[in-house]
């Protein structure tokens, strides 16, 4: 059984919360006495405070304090924000646990849609939109902050923090142009062009740019519509908003700030917010200036439930709060993130649902041993966990662990680099998580020393290009890291650019080992590092295995050496005592890199795998006998060309029959059946996929 779903004999004290409890009872009934003067808390918030009295009155329990939360929604008006004092201890923790459907939302249920009556206001719909839509006055349904979208994406961490429309459970759109498809810049002012901080020639410096078509001249009014693009690469996006639109010439006039790196012809973006372009069920349009809802419900609204996102901050949050521990709760309709921990440790969230928020499920920073253990996770505006955390000049590990969770559909809103779970610091782990159908990348790392094992991710890389279903990148002291038992599979990648695992810009000193990569473009890209381990994997129906390249001593020397921007690898590493124990004990080779031509790749080793697919290496601009003499990387009993005699891969089933002739080449049977999400205390039943 869960934390506090054993109703049996606990040695700590029970509180109880209850919707229909009251403030001024102890909290120490589970339903209201008779007389009417004790009974359980009426919120979350209540049982924190009276823990807080607990304490201070007479220490906590043997066993420590459980608070069993009553069915219900509890909305949310502020944070439930916890913090040092609400601590528990290891031997009498804090746990507060859901007894049935519980509901923590951040946002408000709406009711009172008409049908729109305003005859100018119908006549800028189509005919088919006008018998659907109705209309809420925002400011008669007592929602009177709307908040705004934001300049948010690619180079922009601003906090989203406008209102969001949901409809039994799911998000709806924000009425767009084109409907589920890209618009193209059509053209862009001649202008000056903009460098990144790498170097690179990116865009044009702007404040227009054209669009095809008739399509944006008939709107009547732009005050405040947005525009959602990959303004000059298909690896990052940005929101912007609409100054005015010259019909005269088909441009966009945008506000400032601009696309951080201008305009490109030929780049995707789309219209959001248009009243005209209200024509498909689950679209809405915000007037802000007249306060007015309009929508069209995929279904009919008086039978549904309408709500919006009104709270800001988190739902939760941990500040320096140890030994708490939340399960089985709902967290939902945010504007913001769902849960966010800072230091302390051992706060566990266990069987939780986050869903529906406008940033991030949970994050966590800092601190020991915080563990996110089978959640569920999906539809947020931005990505899933964040686990960060560890002392990286002395190596000391944080021990966060983002265990069982089923992470997908995210990043619904900003649609890159909000990942499934980020990882960063020292010593971190994300296992048997299943993640799926998104954007951009499923799991993204840097820092030292994690683990990522047992995961299966799919469906990833849907609308973006030069992405990775595992990422990470540009740090050679960034090293230690281990990858293994993964089952990456189905990715997208506009024009099919996404690579399975991907070890960017001289990634290094990272083990990739029993991996499974099937039905991906490429399966591993080494785009220029050093003493990567790459063995007993299986490439499996790939277009590209193995991607190796030397692009510290190509394309990329001068920005490195040049120290440019987010290409100061000589700084990032100056910045560790990379020759020094614990560094030259756990990393030998890095200790001498300034003295080993450290743009060169150096030491791969590619062994004991087996590739069933097109073309199983893709070297860049050198031979495989440079890649030997020069000891870039090194090939050892690979199989290739030859039937592996899989029982049925197709379906998954990669287990070898008697007889392959990759066993006689020591390849090493990959635990299949543990890989994934499992049954354990907090996941009763487990997704079809």
């Amino acid at each position: 059984m869960g934390e506090g779903r054993n109703m049996a004999e606990f040695p700590g004290l029970n509180l109880y919360v209850s919707v229909d409890g009251d403030a001024s009872w102890s909290g120490r009934l589970p339903k209201p006495s008779e007389d009417g003067r004790d009974g359980p808390l009426a919120s979350l918030q209540e049982a924190r405070d009276a823990i807080r009295k607990v304490k201070a009155r007479e220490g906590l329990p043997a066993g420590g304090i459980r608070v069993l939360v009553q069915p219900g929604i509890y909305g949310m008006s502020e944070t439930l924000a916890f913090v040092e004092e609400d601590s528990g201890t290891a031997e009498r923790p804090i746990t507060y646990v859901a007894q049935g459907d519980v509901r923590i939302i951040g946002g408000r249920e709406i009711r009172g849609f008409e049908p729109m009556a305003d005859a100018s206001v119908r006549g800028r719909l189509s005919e088919d939109a006008q018998s659907h839509v109705v209309v809420l006055d925002l400011a008669q349904a007592n929602i009177a902050d709307l908040g705004e979208i934001v300049h948010s994406g690619f180079g922009r961490h601003l906090p989203l923090s406008h209102m969001e429309l949901f409809f039994n459970g799911l998000p709806m759109r924000l009425a767009e142009w084109p409907n589920g498809d890209w618009a193209k810049v059509a053209w862009v002012p001649k202008g000056e062009p903009i460098v990144d901080n790498s170097g690179k020639r990116r865009g044009t410096k702007a404040d227009r740019f054209g669009f095809e078509g008739d399509q944006p001249k008939s709107w009547k009014r732009t005050d405040d519509v947005w525009v959602h693009g990959y303004w000059f690469v298909n690896w990052a996006d940005q929101y912007l908003k609409v100054k005015s639109i010259d019909k005269e010439k088909g441009a966009v006039l945008i506000e400032d700030p601009q696309s951080s790196y201008g305009y490109k012809k030929g780049q995707r973006f789309r219209f959001l917010n248009v009243l005209e372009e209200l024509d498909q069920p689950g679209e809405y349009y915000v007037d802000r200036r007249e306060m007015k809802l309009t929508f069209w419900p995929p279904s009919p609204v008086e039978d549904g439930i309408a709500m919006v996102s009104v709270l800001s901050e988190p739902l939760a949050s941990f500040d320096h709060a140890s030994h708490i521990r939340l399960v089985d709760m709902t967290f939902e309709c945010g504007r913001s993130d769902g849960i966010v921990i800072r230091e302390g440790r051992d706060v566990l969230i266990a069987g939780c649902t986050v869903r529906n928020v406008g940033g991030t499920a949970v994050k966590v920073f800092e601190g020991e041993n915080h563990t996110i253990r089978s959640c569920d996770m999906s539809h947020m505006g931005e990505g899933g966990i964040v686990l960060d955390g560890g002392d990286r000049q002395t190596l000391t590990p944080a021990g966060h662990v983002a265990d069982n969770n089923h992470i997908h559909h995210f990043s619904r809103w900003v649609r890159t680099y909000r990942v499934g779970i980020r990882i960063g610091g020292v010593g971190n782990q994300a296992s048997h998580n299943y993640i799926h159908d998104a954007p951009h990348a499923g799991i993204t790392y840097n820092g030292n020393n994690h683990v990522v094992e047992y995961n299966e991710l799919t469906r990833l890389c849907l609308d973006t290009g030069d992405v990775g279903g595992i990422y990470t990148g540009r740090d050679w002291s960034a090293q230690g890291s281990v990858l293994r038992y993964n089952y990456i599979h189905r990715l997208g990648g506009v024009k099919g650019n996404s690579n399975a695992i991907y070890l960017d810009d001289l990634a290094s000193g990272q083990t990739i080992t029993g991996n499974i990569l099937h039905k991906v473009h490429r399966g591993m890209m080494i785009g220029g590092g050093r003493d990567n381990v790459v063995e007993n994997n299986i490439f499996f129906d790939f277009r590209i295995g193995v991607h190796l390249d030397a692009r510290g001593i190509g394309w990329s020397r001068k920005l490195i050496e040049g120290r440019q921007g987010g290409w100061d690898m000589f700084g990032r590493l100056e910045k560790m005592p990379y020759d020094k124990p614990p560094y030259s004990d756990q990393y030998p080779e890095l200790a001498h890199i300034m003295e080993d031509d450290p743009l060169e790749p150096r030491r791969n080793r590619i062994a004991r795998n087996i590739f069933v697919g097109k073309k199983w290496l893709d070297p860049i601009r050198i031979t495989v006998e440079q890649i030997e003499e020069r000891n870039f990387a090194a090939f050892e009993d690979n199989l290739m060309d030859e039937d592996p005699l899989f029982i049925d891969p197709e379906a998954g089933n990669f287990s070898l029959k008697e007889g392959s002739p990759a066993l006689k080449l020591g390849f090493e049977a990959i635990p299949l059946e543990d890989i994934g999400l499992r049954r354990d205390a907090y996941r009763r039943t487990i997704q079809g996929r």
